[in-house]
């Protein structure tokens, strides 16, 4: 499973496919919330989120799981954690 900060996925997405902010927000939510989305300052609703997917043509899948910039810094946080214990870094823990 692939493991996305939302608002980066957004933005590459988006600008791989050579959209701006105003177009892909159009009816769906402002530009500035769509900016502050790629940013990380707004987490966006389940609704929203669906409704940019489909504008970009992406769709989430079982195999993607997005998440904000926080829980993506406390998973790694976690997993580094969990190495250093396995290896019994005691230092770094």
């Amino acid at each position: 499973m692939a493991v996305y900060v939302v608002g980066d996925f957004l933005r590459e997405t988006r600008l791989r496919r050579g959209y701006t902010q105003e177009e892909v927000s159009y009816g769906i939510c402002t530009p500035a919330s769509l900016s502050r989305i790629e940013n990380g300052a707004q987490k966006p609703g389940r609704l929203i989120l669906e409704k940019l997917f489909e504008r970009l043509g992406t769709e989430n899948n079982l195999f993607n799981s997005f998440v904000s910039r926080e829980e993506m810094e406390l998973y790694s946080a976690i997993q580094e954690l969990v190495r250093n214990i396995t290896d019994d870094d005691v230092a770094k823990i």
